[in-house]
């Protein structure tokens, strides 16, 4: 639903260049939190370069698009380690001779 709705925003006519990219990198983000992959993410941050080349946006946008494989990685979640058993008194032991 969130999706339908920042299409229609992208898509009305004019729009500034700055809520455009921010509308086009909030969907990118929906995007990504919902378990989106590289390939279906990449063509929402390549609108912003196509339709204002030249623009600071435009260029913050293929900043994101160079690191859009680890920041997709980042949102995975990595599987947990089981920690191991440990001693609880890890100071000085008491009752030993050497």
């Amino acid at each position: 639903m969130a999706t339908n709705e920042l299409a229609q925003l992208v898509n009305e006519p004019n729009q500034s260049p700055k809520h455009v990219a921010h509308w086009l990198n909030l969907l990118a983000d929906l995007q990504i939190r919902s378990g989106a992959d590289y390939d279906t993410v990449r063509p929402t941050l390549e609108k912003i370069i196509e339709h204002f080349p030249g623009l600071a946006v435009a260029e913050l946008a293929q900043t994101r698009l160079n690191v859009l494989k680890l920041e997709i990685k980042g949102q995975k979640e990595t599987p947990g380690k089981p920690l191991g058993v440990y001693e609880q008194n890890i100071g000085l032991k008491y009752g030993s001779r050497h």
